[in-house]
């Protein structure tokens, strides 16, 4: 069996630490990946989060999906 795409489900740095970290574990992450033939890397990431937006899209992640919600008022369901 080949495994052709990666998507880490979790990828956290602490505010007190982000001077290069983050941007050490993605360069890991691809490089572990490379190793293991893998060809695509994919993240998950809050649209209210600027920073690691900023970030993936640095180091040469693009957007390919993007989902919407809508919260709605509670209602009395009997």
């Amino acid at each position: 069996m080949t495994i052709s795409s990666l998507c880490p489900q979790r990828l956290l740095v602490f505010p007190q630490y982000r001077r290069g970290h983050a941007r050490a574990a993605l360069a890991a992450l691809e490089a572990a990946a490379r190793a293991h033939r893998i060809t695509t890397l994919a993240l998950n990431v809050f649209g209210s989060n600027d920073g690691a937006q900023e970030l993936y899209r640095s180091v040469g992640y693009v957007i390919t999906s993007m989902r919407m919600q809508k919260e709605l008022p509670s209602a009395n369901v009997t």
